[in-house]
């Protein structure tokens, strides 16, 4: 997270955007890693967690907004 001045979740998503892990990155922090298909990073403390199943959507806003499906 370098050039990051603030904490942040990084959220690992595999090729069907189910959660595989969630690491906490702190300012100035350079050595995050997993393995995964894609990586958002995303507000601290976002209540996102291993397993969740995520919904990437772009149809309406032209940007994206991820879901967390139930």
């Amino acid at each position: 997270m370098h050039n990051v001045p603030f904490p942040i979740d990084m959220v690992f998503l595999d090729d069907e955007f189910k959660v595989l892990d969630v690491k906490k990155g702190h300012p100035e922090e350079d050595d995050i890693r997993g393995i995964a298909s894609y990586v958002l990073e995303v507000n601290v403390d976002s209540g996102i967690k291993k397993g969740d199943e995520a919904e990437l959507d772009d149809e309406d806003t032209h940007k994206y907004v991820m879901k967390v499906l139930d």
